[in-house]
């Protein structure tokens, strides 16, 4: 009776290894999956990045005009920002610490939020002004 109780635990052990196995190596086909996507994608925002420095540059007359490519700069190195994050999540890139100014994290999370509810909803933060790079803690991205 002992050996078919060992036996039994044995097979519970066996098939929680396989689940887990199972588990990870999911885990593993989505990091590849998602490190390839923010690889390619890094080649589209490094073309639009490069395009809309030269429109920035041709655009020294018109302001208005330099404003907006200036914009699109800021979105192409925002969208970067997310592509490395997918490369970390994929493990094909080290992360390193920096200097995180919350108060601008904030701000560009509530911009992000923003679109992504809608209009109809109003979304409001109030931020101290301590929270900028006088208390940065350091995150990786």
């Amino acid at each position: 009776m002992e050996r078919e109780l060992g036996e039994a635990e044995l097979r519970h052990r066996k098939q929680k290894l396989e689940q887990r196995l199972k588990q990870l190596e999911r885990f593993e086909a989505i990091g590849r999956l998602a490190g390839g996507i923010a690889h390619d994608f890094n080649n589209i925002i490094g073309a639009i990045m490069g395009w809309a420095e030269l429109g920035y540059e041709y655009a020294s007359a018109h302001p208005l005009s330099q404003q907006r490519f200036d914009k699109i700069r800021g979105e192409a190195r925002r969208a970067d920002g997310l592509t490395s994050q997918l490369l970390a999540f994929a493990r094909w890139q080290v992360l390193q610490p920096k200097a995180l100014d919350l108060n601008q994290s904030i701000a560009n999370m509530t911009a992000l939020l923003t679109t992504a509810i809608g209009e109809h909803i109003e979304f409001k933060t109030v931020l101290p002004e301590t929270l900028g790079c006088n208390s940065c803690r350091l995150h990786a991205d």
